[in-house]
C-alpha cells in the first residue's frame, strides 16, 4: 500500500478517499475471515471431524451448484461473487 494515501493534513486527518479505502479494506478482511472460518468448518464436517449443521449442509449444496450464499449481510454488505460463469449478488 502506498503510504502517500495516508498522509495526514494540518488538522491530523487523512483524505476522505483514504478513509473509505480503509473502511472497505476492513470490511473485505472481515469477509475473508468469515469465508475462511466457514470453509474450515465445512472441510472438518466433510472429513467427519465435526457434525454438519444445516447451515453447513446448505453451504455444501450451494458450492456443488456453483452458487455462493452468504448470510452475514451485516458484516459484508453487498458483494458480487463469480464462480465459473455465474454471478451471485447478495
Amino acid at each position: 500500500m502506498n503510504k502517500d494515501f495516508f498522509v495526514e493534513d494540518s488538522k491530523g486527518l487523512i483524505p476522505s478517499l483514504s478513509t473509505v479505502l480503509l473502511q472497505e479494506m476492513t470490511k473485505f478482511n472481515r469477509l475473508l475471515d468469515v469465508l475462511r472460518t466457514s470453509l474450515d468448518n465445512l472441510n472438518d464436517s466433510i472429513l467427519g471431524l465435526m457434525t454438519m449443521s444445516q447451515e453447513l449442509d446448505a453451504m455444501y449444496s450451494s458450492l456443488l451448484n456453483n452458487q455462493v450464499k452468504i448470510k452475514q449481510n451485516d458484516i459484508l454488505g453487498t458483494y458480487c461473487f463469480v464462480i465459473g460463469t455465474k454471478a451471485v449478488v447478495r
